[in-house]
């Protein structure tokens, strides 16, 4: 029997773009190295410059080993780069490597980018069609599928527009004084959040 080389465990957990860089956050585990070699390379093929800084991470080396024997699992790494480019991150071990695209923009690469993917799905949806027709009716399928949902009314801006509340009715309810007052505590599991993105939250909730 040959020997079987196991890729790195590679998860990235976070991408957004700021002053004309990527910036990115994960984690990366190897059975092979401690140390990994990451590189980032765009559409073309090109190698970029990364600056990569390795942080103390322990839940990845507890999920995959079962212990704290892999400390250092996370990694945040930038490099000059657009939101709408496309980018695969690299990471090797010495002996094996893992790849992972995508488009800092929409996170993962979009239908276009992932032909393989669109058909897989379209496949699964055309086996679900049987117990479509068998649940909703025949007539109400192809109701459905004759539906335009390109239409200016199906767009979520128009309909969060017509159904949004007004700024009478948002100051009326804060004056209103309830019967009962509940005390909500929200919890919002995270690790290492950049902080423009944590602030935001912070005050969506306080608004």
């Amino acid at each position: 029997m040959g020997f079987r080389r196991i890729k790195p465990f590679l998860t990235i957990d976070g991408i957004y773009t700021k002053d004309g860089r990527v910036l990115l956050n994960g984690w990366a585990l190897s059975y092979y190295a401690d140390e990994l070699a990451f590189s980032v390379t765009d559409r073309a093929g090109k190698t970029l410059p990364v600056d990569v800084t390795i942080q103390k991470r322990l839940d990845p080396g507890r999920l995959i080993f079962g212990d704290d024997s892999h400390p250092n699992a996370g990694f945040r790494l930038s490099f000059p780069g657009t939101k709408d480019e496309i980018y695969t991150l690299t990471v090797s071990d010495g002996v094996a490597k893992r790849k992972n695209r995508f488009l800092p923009g929409g996170y993962t690469l979009s239908w276009k980018y992932r032909p393989k993917a669109f058909f897989r799905e379209y496949a699964k949806r055309l086996l679900e069609i049987p117990a479509t027709i068998r649940d909703e009716g025949g007539k109400q399928f192809f109701r459905e599928m004759r539906s335009d949902f390109r239409k200016e009314e199906y767009r979520y801006h128009v309909f969060a527009k017509a159904h949004d509340v007004t700024e009478e009715e948002l100051l009326r309810e804060k004056q209103e004084e309830l019967p009962v007052k509940p005390f909500f505590s929200l919890i919002v599991p995270a690790y290492r959040t950049p902080v423009d993105f944590l602030k935001q939250m912070i005050d969506s909730v306080r608004n």
